[in-house]
């Protein structure tokens, strides 16, 4: 989500000494700009339910996280043309912010479907 709307960098670590409790990992400050270009995305809590949709199952093929999915119907036509686009062994980790900016805009071509559990 974060690098839909902004540019993220990373900009150094925190020592675990610098908490209170202490953690057991190191933490990171980080950079967020808004991006000067404006994305397609016109509805952003339905990009944000998508996306989170398409986060569920991360480990596991995307392909079979969404249609056992949660969060959202999603069709027949659009998981046949998902597998099309980006074949069957595909995990989320894999693609970049602009191809599911892609993906969501044929989601959205495609569906009619309604978020049924957005949290």
């Amino acid at each position: 989500i974060c690098q839909t709307f902004c540019e993220v960098k990373k900009e150094f670590d925190v020592s675990p000494e610098c908490f209170f409790p202490k953690p057991k990992v190191y933490s990171s400050v980080i950079k967020m700009i808004p991006k000067k270009t404006q994305t397609q995305i016109d509805d952003f809590n339905k990009f944000l339910i998508f996306v989170k949709a398409l986060f569920y199952g991360r480990r596991k093929k995307l392909i079979n996280a969404l249609k056992k999915n949660p969060f959202l119907n999603f069709p027949d036509k659009f998981i046949l043309n998902l597998k099309e686009k980006l074949g069957e062994n595909v995990r989320i980790e894999d693609i970049s912010v602009n191809e599911i900016i892609e993906i969501y805009l044929k989601f959205n071509e495609i569906s009619d479907s309604k978020p049924y559990n957005c949290c």
